[in-house]
């Protein structure tokens, strides 16, 4: 398994992602519940489930992969 793998599984957790978002106070993969936001996220193309990515990768390496890789059998 390889980093890209790891961020990758990682983002199809909503348990990861729900504690990441607890400990940051980013969205996530939040989902927005009113048109109107939606229509003003677009026009400022402002995209709340991508603002914390380069954190949430970060946090992977940090928090998962390196102790995983600590792991001989990963090595």
């Amino acid at each position: 398994m390889d980093l890209k793998a790891v961020v990758l599984e990682c983002y199809n957790n909503d348990d990861i992602i729900k504690e990441f978002n607890r400990l940051t106070g980013h969205q996530l993969k939040k989902p927005i519940w009113n048109d109107i936001d939606t229509l003003i996220d677009d026009a400022c193309n402002y995209k709340p489930n991508e603002k914390g990515i380069i954190e949430f990768i970060q946090f992977v390496e940090q928090f998962i992969w390196m102790p995983l890789i600590s792991i001989p059998q990963y090595r």
